[in-house]
């Protein structure tokens, strides 16, 4: 049975709770949250050249790029012919500042010989 003074404890311990953890503890400046609400999705246009098929060299690429932080999405630039890759360009949409070495290094990790970026892009390092 719940009793008074067994009351009056739960409530203590509830008050005390609230001071030390204090209410807005868990819930986000509004500084931060608006942010990162306003980092806006720049893309940037990489040229890999033995890039050749679609099914294992750019899906591949696009793997191993999504993996990396900022990067919201890889999609092969227009080819002349469905599912043959004539432009070996991929276009890497990010948000932030790219970094174009660790780019690299995760493209020629995944096997490429060669990249090179095209865009003159401020948002890049």
């Amino acid at each position: 049975m719940f009793t008074v003074k067994s009351f009056r404890i739960s409530f203590l311990l509830l008050l005390v709770s609230f001071g030390v953890l204090g209410c807005s503890s868990t819930v986000p400046s509004r500084d931060a949250s608006v942010a990162s609400q306003d980092e806006s999705v720049k893309t940037v246009s990489v040229r890999i050249d033995t890039m050749t098929c679609v099914e294992g060299c750019f899906n591949g690429v696009r793997r191993v790029l999504k993996k990396r932080e900022g990067i919201e999405d890889v999609v092969l630039a227009p080819q002349k012919k469905e599912g043959e890759i004539d432009n070996s360009v991929v276009l890497v949409s990010y948000r932030g500042t790219l970094n174009k070495s660790e780019i690299e290094r995760t493209i020629l990790g995944a096997g490429f010989d060669s990249i090179e970026f095209l865009d003159a892009d401020s948002g890049t390092k």
